[in-house]
């Protein structure tokens, strides 16, 4: 440990300047994780004076560090004979175990006549600037869903297909049509459910729809709220009769509902419409009018049932599903 300390007290005259007014923290350890040296910044981030730290030697009296849930092993990360940096390391103090800092980390191993002895470590807090980060997303996520139903919103919708289209339209030109589908499904009489039970009652249908929704689907599909009682659902990698399948599946997961409301409870159908996106034929909003013309269809011919559009030569018809 003395060489240590004179190896210190010898590098660190050439740096007295900078290691009194930089804003990092920086403590010195032995390979044991004794401390031998500090500044004042690192003293702040453990709450503890510098002379009580010195007093205390042992790094793992005063604060534990980890990094990607792992406990930081000085002793190894010292033993790479290099410059190693670490970002976003976690911080706990042993006095307060509830208190977390999030730091970037930067150690430089110090080596004498061939053997690791110890190394210089600089800490930078990044707490405050990762908890901006996370309201940033906070608020992202908020602006991409709606806020009644969690559901996606066409916000959502637009970046999401801004992000996909141009790689499909380059599978389509070299004739790998991708495959991708989208439903339109809308509750049936929802105005009669706010008119008879009211629009709270009308607020959990619209809940509910969305869990329902949820049920029929997979992770990788995109649940949206395009307006009012009307949902789009697109479905990447799966061609019309696939959709028309998770279709059913959303009808009868839809109608086994029971929304309860003040001691009342009631029930609701949906009427849906399918249609497969031929991605590099037409644009999506077509593929999104035919499925809505398919839903159409579907409330004019009783409701509670599923239509899909289908191309019939040049053309597209659409059908009831059996």
């Amino acid at each position: 440990m003395t060489d240590l300390k004179t190896y210190v007290s010898e590098a660190f005259k050439l740096q007295e300047s900078f290691c009194k007014v930089t804003l990092d923290a920086y403590v010195v350890l032995d390979i044991e994780k004794n401390i031998l040296n500090l500044n004042s910044m690192f003293s702040q981030i453990c709450g503890v004076k510098p002379k009580q730290i010195l007093k205390t030697g042992d790094l793992s009296q005063i604060i534990n560090f980890t990094h990607d849930d792992k406990e930081v092993d000085f002793k190894i990360l010292f033993g790479k004979r290099r410059v190693v940096h670490l970002n976003k390391v976690k911080a706990t103090l042993v006095r307060d175990s509830e208190k977390h800092i999030i730091l970037n980390m930067g150690l430089f191993p110090f080596e004498k006549d061939g053997n690791i002895i110890g190394g210089f470590i600089v800490l930078r807090d990044i707490t405050a600037e990762c908890e901006l980060v996370d309201k940033n997303k906070s608020r992202e996520t908020e602006s991409l869903r709606d806020a009644l139903t969690g559901a996606y919103n066409r916000n959502f919708v637009s970046l999401f297909l801004a992000r996909e289209i141009p790689d499909m339209l380059v599978q389509a030109k070299s004739g790998k049509f991708p495959d991708f589908s989208v439903i339109m499904a809308d509750i049936d009489f929802f105005k009669k459910v706010n008119d008879v039970y009211g629009h709270v009652a009308g607020d959990e249908t619209l809940k509910m729809m969305v869990q329902a929704l949820r049920k029929a689907t997979r992770s990788s599909d995109i649940i949206s709220r395009y307006g009012g009682e009307e949902f789009l659902i697109l479905l990447p990698q799966t061609n019309l009769d696939r959709a028309v399948e998770t279709a059913k599946r959303m009808n009868e997961h839809i109608a086994a509902l029971e929304i309860s409301h003040e001691a009342l409870t009631f029930k609701i159908t949906a009427s849906l419409g399918v249609a497969q996106w031929l991605v590099g034929i037409e644009d999506f909003t077509q593929a999104v009018e035919r499925a809505d013309l398919a839903l159409y269809e579907s409330k004019h011919n009783g409701r509670n049932q599923v239509t899909f559009s289908a191309q019939a030569d040049n053309s597209f018809v659409v059908k009831k599903t059996s």
